[in-house]
């Protein structure tokens, strides 16, 4: 397997999200959280993604996290 950059290792590209019918943003003046669920708005949350950008501008991401994070 080969990450991004084509180095040899366990990275891959990608978010690879799990299955999800219902998505919900959160947004603050230097952030963005998407959280995603099975079962609609009031079900399981399969997985988090938080967006942290370097300005209240949001033209820069500074990073990405992913919850649970990728095995």
């Amino acid at each position: 397997m080969n990450n991004v950059d084509g180095a040899s290792g366990v990275t891959e590209a990608g978010l690879r999200l799990p299955i999800y019918d219902y998505v919900s943003n959160s947004s603050a003046s230097t952030s963005d959280t998407y959280t995603f669920r099975i079962g609609g708005a009031s079900g399981t949350i399969v997985c988090v993604v938080a967006i942290e950008f370097t300005d209240s501008g949001k033209g820069t991401i500074s990073t990405v996290t992913r919850t649970p994070p990728l095995r």
